[in-house]
């Protein structure tokens, strides 16, 4: 049988099993949210059914601890960038940026053969250059 701990280097210091990376919210997050049955999260996640049953008591017990993980898990932090829309993306990366940075131009049609860009011949098989094809 495990005991529940809590170690600021794992799982960002939210209450967990001893020698595993399941936290009390994933447990209750399946059980109590969830409605299985406390035996199936034991063997999905190989653990004993009493420590499962460990941390739905922890659950019970800590409610306003279990608050703050919770809301500490919705939160984005103010590292992350929050997408909600086309206009929030950066533009794409283009193959060309490296050449354009350099002041050079490349030609839109031309794709890298071996160590240089080359223009692909056309099936016609016509003049390189010509533009017809």
């Amino acid at each position: 049988m495990s005991e529940i701990v809590s170690t600021a280097d794992t799982l960002g210091g939210a209450p967990r099993i001893e020698g595993r990376r399941i936290g009390v919210h994933h447990i209750a997050a399946r059980v109590v949210d969830g409605g299985e049955a406390p035996i199936t999260v034991a063997a999905e996640y190989d653990l004993d059914i009493a420590d499962v049953h460990r941390a739905l008591t922890y659950y019970y017990d800590n409610p306003e601890e279990m608050r703050r993980v919770q809301a500490e898990r919705q939160s984005v932090p103010d590292s992350v960038a929050v997408v909600r829309g086309p206009d929030d993306l950066e533009p794409k990366f283009s193959p060309n940026a490296k050449y354009e940075a350099a002041g050079r131009r490349t030609r839109p049609d031309s794709v890298r053969i071996g160590p240089r860009w080359r223009r692909p011949r056309c099936r016609c098989r016509r003049q390189r250059d010509s533009d017809e094809c």
